[in-house]
């Protein structure tokens, strides 16, 4: 079902027109920083006065011990041609004074087992730092980090975080293992798909984030909770990814897409038919939090975890 979903989504991204792409980029970080970004200053406020969140509003997970003054950790990635453009976000997060970080895929077996996953995080030490830091990289052409900028990361433990600790600045990275310790609070995650009621996430199926997050998830349900504990996962796409929206542009009425059905007068598909959820395997990983351009960033509806045996 998830292959059959995954094609006319697919399709759907990559017809969109440069000019929706563009206001859906500055839409969603609009959100992202009157939200996400914001929500530094808000937490900080209220940890001062001892108030609480509004019910639904964003908050930055609580620090592991010994990490209480550092600065905000946001995971990003560095989008391909039919993705929402998130770069508006990244520039929202270092104006905020959060420290920036986006992925990158070894192959190299070594790396992979020294790293635990075959994904890690590395930082941008600055906004100048994305085009010459990260370039596409083989095999999958996507942008990660060169080989000398991972050559001299360190570990995000011994990289200091306030400028008198990082003259010159020290590139850190960040493995499955330090994030799952609470090494990023916050991370930006791309799909295909969006369940907004459960929080599933349909990926293009390389699985390289629900490995990279899989510790941190066991972590959440060892403390029974789904919602509250870090890394803090949004998921980002354009509104039709949300499971069960129309999908626009898409020329045959009758393609198959799962158990998805043609909406009653209409040329658009409807992915899920608006009712059946988005399957959620065991090794999926679910977002806490959905952002699109037009519904703006809300908290998911996880369900609970399972009781124990």
């Amino acid at each position: 079902m998830k292959k059959a979903a995954r094609r006319p989504l697919m399709t759907a991204l990559r017809a969109q027109p440069d000019a929706a792409r563009s206001d859906a980029a500055v839409a969603a970080a609009r959100h992202f920083a009157g939200s996400v970004v914001a929500a530094t200053r808000s937490d900080a406020a209220r940890a001062a006065d001892g108030g609480a969140a509004p019910p639904g509003a964003f908050c930055w997970p609580p620090r592991p011990p010994g990490q209480a003054g550092r600065r905000p950790t946001v995971g990003l990635y560095l989008p391909l041609s039919y993705e929402l453009d998130v770069l508006p976000m990244v520039a929202a997060a270092f104006a905020g004074g959060c420290r920036v970080f986006f992925p990158h895929i070894h192959t190299d077996p070594a790396a992979v087992a020294s790293a635990g996953s075959r994904m890690v995080f590395v930082e941008a030490t600055s906004p100048a730092d994305i085009d010459v830091v990260f370039r596409p990289q083989p095999p999958y052409n996507i942008r990660g980090a060169t080989p000398e900028a991972l050559a001299a990361a360190v570990p995000f433990d011994q990289s200091g975080d306030d400028d008198a600790e990082r003259q010159p600045p020290l590139r850190a990275l960040v493995t499955a293992a330090a994030a799952a310790a609470g090494a990023l609070d916050v991370v930006v995650v791309p799909g295909v798909a969006f369940d907004a009621a459960s929080g599933a996430r349909l990926g293009k199926g390389g699985g390289f984030y629900d490995e990279f997050f899989a510790p941190a998830a066991v972590a959440r349900a060892a403390a029974g909770t789904l919602a509250t504990s870090g890394p803090q996962l949004v998921g980002v796409g354009f509104d039709f990814q949300r499971w069960g929206a129309p999908l626009p542009g898409v020329a045959d009425a009758a393609a198959p897409c799962g158990d998805g059905t043609v909406s009653p007068g209409t040329a658009v598909l409807v992915v899920g038919g608006g009712a059946s959820p988005l399957p959620l395997d065991a090794w999926d990983v679910p977002v806490q939090w959905l952002l699109t351009p037009a519904a703006g960033l809300a908290p998911v509806a996880p369900p609970p975890p399972p009781l124990p045996a």
